[in-house]
């Protein structure tokens, strides 16, 4: 008896949900860095190998799928990996550091008054957007936002070269 897509999506989804937040909030939570933008990236290494494993996981165990199921799977896996990573992130910049937003926004600023000629159009930019720099309900949606939508893009190219590999008459190696 074959297993439903719908757990493994879901499962795939939190185990990169989990793993993605743990690489985006540990490092700031340790004090150990993480400002930058690799802890990122490797975020959305970590969403993009959920999906696929979703997707893949999909192709197994209903190979009669079409592209809409496959495709519906693997953005549910971005969905929920996207939407964990979201609430730890906004954990982060709210409860366990509330005070890191501000400590960037204040060393960002530094560095444009530290420029051989300070730019007054960039510090004024920086000063209209300080609502939003600070905000940590708007930079934990920002973060896992830019999750979800690497996760769909990678969703839709998945699902949509297994559909032309499909008409091609090829055997589709990849969901």
């Amino acid at each position: 008896m074959q297993s439903a897509p719908l757990p493994l999506a879901i499962a795939s989804g939190v185990l990169g949900g989990v793993f993605s937040a743990a690489v985006l909030v540990v490092p700031p939570l340790l004090g150990t860095g993480g400002d930058g933008r690799l802890c990122e990236y490797i975020a959305i290494l970590i969403t993009l190998l959920a999906v696929h494993v979703a997707a893949r996981g999909v192709a197994t165990v209903r190979p009669e799928s079409g592209f809409g199921a496959r495709l519906g799977f693997a953005a549910l896996a971005a969905l929920v990996a996207s939407a964990i990573a979201m609430v730890m992130l906004y954990g982060l910049y709210a409860h366990w550091r509330p005070l890191l937003l501000a400590t960037r926004f204040a060393l960002e600023a530094e560095r444009l008054r530290a420029g051989l000629a300070p730019d007054a159009q960039a510090l004024a930019g920086l000063a209209a957007r300080q609502a939003q720099f600070v905000d940590a309900g708007y930079q934990a949606v920002s973060g896992g936002g830019r999750l979800l939508f690497c996760a769909l893009l990678f969703a839709g190219y998945g699902a949509f070269r297994w559909r032309v590999a499909r008409r091609l008459g090829r055997r589709p190696t990849t969901p």
